[in-house]
């Protein structure tokens, strides 16, 4: 299994047998320097994905982790009164 993110934050998972499906980020993640978690949905299945710094480089692993940051900082409410 292969998870491929696009650069407008589109997710793909492409199975072992060549499948590719459009996959869609779920609320439940947890992003930390040593370990991150997201929940992935495509068709009818949720998979959970665990990364840590042995098993994805250490660079690739820092830019996931800032995309997901921003991503969840982008759909907090804000505080300012308009």
């Amino acid at each position: 299994m292969e998870l491929i993110l696009g650069s407008e934050d589109d997710w793909q998972v492409k199975m072992a047998n060549g499948e590719v499906y459009k996959a869609f980020l779920s609320d439940s993640l947890f992003v930390h320097p040593l370990l991150t978690i997201i929940l992935l949905r495509y068709g009818r299945h949720k998979k959970y994905f665990i990364f840590t710094t042995d098993n994805i480089e250490h660079d690739l692993f820092r830019r996931l982790r800032v995309r997901l940051r921003f991503k969840v900082n982008e759909e907090q409410p804000s505080d300012t009164m308009k």
